[in-house]
């Protein structure tokens, strides 16, 4: 298991080594015109998405807390890669978060169902793979995925180290940001609408367990019969 972590650390900074000569992972064009067409976006999302299509590394990582809009930004980077000339393909460890991923408009498939496919010959194309809560992703998986890569291919793992983690021995995705993958962090909570509500969810993202629970909305409805006036 160290041995291949270690290998898929080497594999992830042998793609880090890049230069100015190296492609961006969407041109400008494109960028600019997918940019244009989401004003929804948030402050937030807008800079994740910014992050990603201006890398120019192999592998790259978005680590977003639940309920920030991780799909939202997916979505996005799928569209900006298809018009770019990838074909984007979306695995996770779960079928249940493969059909999540689906949401964001691209084919998707269980990571255990494409490695029992089998190595796949290089047909020169551009291809973005998108691996979905990749935080349970085991050492042995996430190993033999990069090491089909072809020269063409990118990566985009989606995570959050906090959640989570594989059955087998793994903690790959906590493993490469530690070692310097490029990461795009997504902290702004945009599911809850309610201030006081956000509040506590964003308190309970960041492992803060007793705050959120001193803080949680007081509903009238909760208080005991003993304190209620007549």
């Amino acid at each position: 298991m160290i041995r291949m972590e270690r290998e898929i650390i080497a594999r992830m900074q042998e793609g880090n080594r890049r230069s100015s000569n190296d492609p961006l992972l969407v041109s400008s064009q494109v960028r600019n015109c997918i940019k244009d067409r989401h004003p929804e976006l948030s402050v937030a999302q807008r800079s994740a998405v910014e992050g990603l299509l201006l890398s120019r590394e192999r592998i790259v990582g978005l680590d977003g807390v639940a309920g920030a809009g991780k799909t939202t930004v997916l979505s996005v980077i799928r569209e900006a890669a298809q018009a770019d000339g990838y074909r984007v393909g979306g695995f996770a460890p779960t079928s249940c978060a493969a059909q999540k991923l689906a949401e964001a408009g691209m084919e998707t498939s269980t990571l255990q169902k494409h490695l029992a496919c089998g190595e796949q010959p290089d047909m020169g194309e551009k291809l973005l793979y998108v691996l979905d809560e990749s935080s349970l992703a085991s050492t042995r998986q996430l190993h033999e995925f990069v090491h089909r890569l072809q020269p063409n291919d990118r990566v985009l793992l989606v995570g959050d180290r906090r959640q989570h983690e594989a059955v087998e021995a793994a903690r790959p995705f906590a493993k490469l940001k530690d070692a310097g993958m490029f990461t795009v962090r997504l902290e702004e909570i945009v599911r809850q609408r309610d201030p006081e509500l956000k509040r506590v969810v964003e308190q309970l993202a960041r492992g803060q367990v007793h705050e959120a629970i001193e803080n949680r909305p007081r509903s009238p409805l909760l208080v005991p019969s003993s304190r209620r006036t007549s």
